[in-house]
């Protein structure tokens, strides 16, 4: 099973769509996934959609494209979803890596979190989620060592709704 499938079955989430654009290429794909993105607006009529941030929360490049692909499939869906950005209450300061967005770019570019969600009784939920992706063992231990807060209350910047 795809940790992605299994991730999702461990929330609790009873349909899921999994999509196989290029891993470190999202960016080369956007047009695609924008599509992608849209039918599934059309499809499954959202009441709440997450997504990255403009600075793709570390830099990263995918996440960034995931964050262009993810708004302009909203621009394009014809309902007004409630649209949150995942962000931070702490500073970035990891360091540079190639590929990726400047460090001093990444938290100039943080969103202000407008909205908090503290985990409660989910974190474990949460947690097994997280154990799924194995693939993302050292970045799943760099939030334990780093970020601690963002297990306990998730930060959001509310884009609209």
């Amino acid at each position: 099973m795809r940790y992605e499938i299994a991730a999702t079955e461990a929330l609790g989430v009873t349909r899921a769509e999994v999509h196989d654009l290029p891993d470190g290429g999202f960016a080369d794909h956007e047009a695609t996934g924008t599509t992608l993105v849209l039918e599934a607006l059309r499809r499954w009529k959202p009441a709440r959609v997450v997504a990255f941030p403009p600075n793709g929360m570390n830099g990263h490049p995918d996440h960034r494209a995931a964050h262009r692909i993810a708004l302009a499939a909203l621009d394009r869906y014809a309902a007004g979803p409630d649209v949150l950005l995942v962000t931070s209450t702490t500073p970035y300061t990891e360091p540079a890596r190639p590929g990726f967005l400047d460090p001093g770019q990444v938290e100039a570019t943080r969103l202000p979190a407008t909205l908090r969600m503290p985990m409660g009784d989910a974190l474990e939920v949460k947690l097994r989620a997280m154990g799924h992706y194995e693939t993302q063992a050292r970045s799943v231990a760099k939030i334990l060592r780093c970020y601690p807060e963002t297990l306990l209350t998730e930060a959001f910047h509310r884009a609209s709704g």
